[in-house]
């Protein structure tokens, strides 16, 4: 009788232990606020990336999605426009005579080619001339040297017997144009031959001259109405020749309104250029100016002494950058994992 009291007492015992069970855990779960139904998680290894919708642009193109960055990103940045290395050589070659008469055209091709500049200014230069064989200079000159030619004349004594200034490129001549300066009574006529490169793809204009060497007058009412058209071309430039005229005069003055002299700003010491012998004068110069959409910086100048002339040619690097100066940058994610 005791044991069967006993069993009845312990069946009770655990029955009222599982109620109380139940109970509890209906309790806790009434308790409980409501939550939305679980997302599946990304694996902690994988970054998620967003796949924003492409923008569209003004002209219909479609453009690409713009990268989502966080503050921890890496970006690598890039100039958004191009830049070119060029030289420039201005050379007053005397017709290539010596003084003794001779004439030495190949004795110049060769000072050219040592010199290896891809733009050469050129002044007193004959195109079947008597008194220099008859030679068509520019043309024999471009030819030995592989460049591209312009030619201004500024002295016609017939159809063949021209004589100016040349410019010869290693960059495509697009196009070309000589301007008749002032001349006074007793002065020789002169121009300024300009020829529009392409360098790079970037369209820059050179300017070649030879000013009047007896008249101080004349060179002024030449350079004045040089600097004009320099100032109005909205492209980068070179300007360069033999101007006749010395550092501080009225001639460099009026220059200096549109281009920059390119031996003042880089150029080291007094860059004397004749006689070509013991040169006592700086009169044959380069300078330069910026375009609208490009700049035009000189990196280095020097002087070189010619064999023939008598002047010694001035030779200047300049770097061309066109285009937009804004770095485009672009961020770097690091590989995650």
């Amino acid at each position: 009788m005791r044991s069967r009291i006993s069993d009845t007492a312990a069946l009770t015992a655990v029955m009222v232990g599982l109620l109380i069970v139940v109970i509890t855990a209906l309790l806790v779960v009434t308790d409980e606020p409501q939550q939305p139904a679980a997302r599946t998680s990304p694996s902690p290894s994988v970054t998620p990336t967003a796949t924003p919708t492409a923008e569209a642009s003004a002209t219909g193109q479609t453009k690409p999605p713009r990268p989502t960055r966080s503050p921890g990103d890496r970006e690598t940045c890039v100039d958004g426009g191009t830049r070119s290395r060029l030289t420039v050589l201005t050379f007053n070659i005397h017709s290539a005579r010596t003084p003794d008469g001779s004439v030495r055209l190949s004795e110049i091709a060769s000072e050219l080619a040592t010199w290896d500049a891809d733009v050469v200014l050129l002044q007193e230069v004959d195109r079947g001339r008597a008194w220099t064989g008859g030679v068509d200079m520019p043309a024999v000159l471009a030819d030995q040297l592989g460049l591209a030619w312009a030619f201004g004349t500024n002295v016609r004594r017939s159809a063949t017997n021209l004589y100016g200034t040349a410019i010869l490129s290693r960059f495509p001549i697009e196009s070309y144009t000589n301007t008749a300066l002032p001349a006074p009574p007793g002065t020789q006529q002169r121009g300024l031959l300009n020829a529009v490169v392409d360098v790079d793809g970037t369209e820059m204009s050179v300017y070649g001259t030879h000013l009047e060497h007896t008249s101080a007058d004349a060179r002024v009412q030449q350079m004045r109405a040089i600097a004009p058209i320099l100032a109005a071309d909205p492209r980068p430039k070179v300007f360069g020749g033999d101007l006749n005229a010395r550092p501080g005069s009225p001639v460099l003055l009026a220059a200096g309104s549109s281009v920059r002299d390119t031996w003042q700003a880089i150029g080291d010491g007094a860059g004397l250029t004749h006689p070509a012998g013991v040169p006592q004068h700086r009169i044959d110069y380069l300078m330069h100016g910026d375009g609208s959409a490009a700049e035009l910086a000189p990196l280095a100048a020097q002087v070189l002494a010619s064999n023939v002339s008598d002047h010694r040619a001035v030779w200047a690097t300049y770097e061309l950058t066109s285009g937009s100066d804004t770095a485009v940058c672009v961020p770097v994610v690091p590989e995650q994992g």
